[in-house]
């Protein structure tokens, strides 16, 4: 420790860092009546308040700096979120120039307290820190770790704080550059642009960016992001910036919320050029609301290689969603059982319970593997769970199977094909009991108490989107069974299968094709909006997932970004196939209606040039 002799050591006199730190960052208070309009009177008494002062929010080896006049800051939860490192302190700096005044005092007291704890470093959060000054001087982060002889790690371009506690740079002032590492008397050290680094990340260094085919891929915290031409680049307030950060596995998000979908050409060759370590173990997470299943298996054909893909976006839970005591260390496989599924206007709907997939190119055969379960989720002390993947053995006896729709319960602990390889819906988590669970009233009752048990242990999101469903062949008694159940427990039964009516054709249709056969007419199919999109009251959007950038240097970002908004190309209807010919022997059927921002204002952040900036407050 560097003490005097009778003493804690001393800090440099105030007018001296700290004042060259002011007037750095350019945050001098212009007068009392800046800070009177910002403060108001004081509890009505008339006096003019306070003008607002930089304050500190300390949490076990976590700091956050922040205007006086924010009692709640919105970085607060996110601060808590970060790792608990006593070797190496996070400083967060969240401070608007009003009340900036003092901020060179607190740093530098922070800084004095935390050099007598001998850390490895301090990371500081201040965007651009590690910029170059203006007018030539050394980085301020180099100029702080000089004075107070303390190593720093700061960013040289807005600093984004994602959930789960990753430092991230989006746009890095320097080729390599992000984070670097400031040590007395030595040169920066580059560290790259997500902190704590996953394993994975040196190897990105060498993977190019930019335009694949069609689509351009980006960097994001988790890994890449792969997304058509004609889309904007997701901004750290978009779910990209959400996908939980896996420290040995890269993670390939594709596509975006109301955007074309990816083409299996080009992703096949963005992973062809990926180098082979990381591409052993990644993921593919869908970003665009659409299941990415059936692209996996094409591009699995196109490498001749498995795939693992999500069935939707992993997420780092909070504290309050039961992901433990903030700043403790997470285990990163623990990410599976937070997988929730993307609407496809961008919004978070329930998590699932399947969570991963390995799919399988077609084999010499002609024929391609079932994909298998690879990560799956279920409440615990809800079962015993079985031998096959994603199944649980309920105490009636009945089995419960996660698939990709949600959940199936039947007597065996296989789900039938048409089940299994049924499509997960944004809009609903789908429990489809069979009939053999139904069909006897004592079995019933055990089944529907077991699955009461079970749904009780889903969080919330889980259980606002179920929706009970019976297989073909139910007995009307069961049936109504579980719609009494389904009212009772405040769920949502799904209408039972009809046959649809039919019309014979008419003798003219009967004559047309069975003396020439002609191709099909077109069908123009209605798009009916499904339940979720049509009442959004069902859903509350998670914030609480999103990214929140730091205008650590400057002004906060505004509420919406300048400038022109994103270019999003309009989601397609779904199509429809079209139906068959009718015969003279089957009568045919209608068709039936289908249901950059501005970096902030500061010395050391990056030119107005750069495409891409903080993001927003939410």
């Amino acid at each position: 420790m560097r003490q005097g002799g009778d003493g804690p050591a001393e800090r440099p006199p105030r007018g001296g860092m700290s004042g060259r730190l002011l007037r750095r960052l350019g945050r001098r208070v212009s007068g009392p009546e800046q800070g009177a309009a910002v403060g108001g009177s004081d509890s009505g008494t008339g006096a003019p308040a306070q003008p607002p002062r930089t304050v500190r929010d300390e949490f076990p080896h976590r700091y956050l700096l922040r205007s006086s006049a924010v009692r709640d800051s919105p970085v607060r939860g996110l601060v808590r979120e970060l790792p608990a490192d006593a070797r190496r302190p996070a400083v967060v700096v969240d401070v608007p120039p009003a009340a900036a005044g003092n901020l060179g005092e607190e740093l530098g007291g922070l800084l004095a307290l935390l050099r007598e704890e001998e850390p490895l470093a301090v990371r500081l959060v201040l965007s651009g820190a590690a910029a170059p000054a203006a007018g030539g001087d050394g980085p301020l982060a180099q100029r702080l770790a000089d004075a107070w002889e303390v190593t720093l790690e700061a960013p040289d371009a807005p600093a984004v704080l994602t959930p789960g506690g990753l430092l991230y740079v989006t746009e890095p002032a320097t080729p390599g550059g992000g984070w670097w590492r400031f040590a007395p008397g030595a040169a920066p050290e580059a560290l790259g642009t997500r902190l704590p680094a996953p394993r994975w990340q040196r190897a990105l260094v060498r993977v190019p960016l930019g335009p694949v085919g069609a689509c351009v891929v980006r960097a994001v915290p988790a890994g890449l992001a792969l997304y058509p031409a004609d889309t904007a680049a997701p901004r750290p307030d978009d779910p990209a910036y959400a996908v939980a950060v896996h420290p040995d596995r890269l993670s390939v998000l594709l596509g975006a919320p109301r955007a074309e979908p990816v083409a299996a050409e080009d992703l096949a060759t963005l992973l062809a050029g990926l180098p082979a370590e990381p591409r052993r173990s990644l993921r593919l997470v869908p970003a665009d609301g659409r299941e990415a299943v059936a692209l996996a298996e094409e591009v699995c054909d196109l490498l001749g290689t498995e795939i693992e893909v999500c069935l939707g976006l992993p997420v780092a839970a909070s504290e309050s969603e039961g992901g433990g005591e903030a700043g403790a260390e997470a285990d990163p496989d623990a990410d599976a059982g937070r997988v929730r599924l993307l609407s496809p206007e961008g919004e978070f709907t329930w998590p699932a319970l399947l969570t991963a997939l390995v799919c399988s190119p077609t084999g010499e055969d002609g024929s391609r593997p079932a994909p298998r379960p690879s990560a799956w989720a279920f409440p615990p002390n809800a079962g015993t769970p079985g031998a096959r993947p994603a199944t649980l053995r309920l105490p009636s006896g009945v089995w419960a199977v996660a698939v990709r729709s949600g959940l199936w319960l039947g007597t065996t602990p296989e789900a039938p094909p048409e089940v299994r390889d049924r499509g997960a819906q944004a809009r609903a988590l789908r429990v489809e009991l069979a009939p053999d669970c139904l069909a006897d009233k004592s079995v019933r009752e055990g089944c529907l108490k077991d699955l009461s048990a079970l749904l009780a242990g889903l969080d919330a999101a889980a259980r606002t989107h179920t929706e009970l469903a019976v297989s073909d062949g139910a007995h009307p008694e069961a049936v109504a069974g579980l719609r009494r159940f389904a009212v009772r427990t405040g769920l949502t039964l799904a209408p039972a299968p009809r046959p649809a009516r039919r019309r014979p054709a008419s003798p003219r249709a009967k004559r047309v094709f069975a003396s020439a056969p002609v191709s099909p007419p077109s069908v123009i199919c209605l798009t009916i909006p499904s339940r979720w999109s049509a009442s959004r009251t069902r859903h509350t959007r998670d914030r609480g997932l999103l990214s929140r950038s730091l205008a650590c240097s400057g002004v906060p970002p505004p509420t919406t970004p300048p400038g022109k908004p994103n270019a999003v190309a309009p989601a397609s209807p779904p199509s429809s196939p079209a139906p068959p010919p009718p015969s003279p022997s089957s009568p045919s059927s209608p068709a039936s209606p289908t249901s950059s921002t501005g970096a902030p204002s500061s010395p050391h952040s990056p030119s107005a040039d750069s495409p891409a900036g903080p993001g927003r407050y939410t």
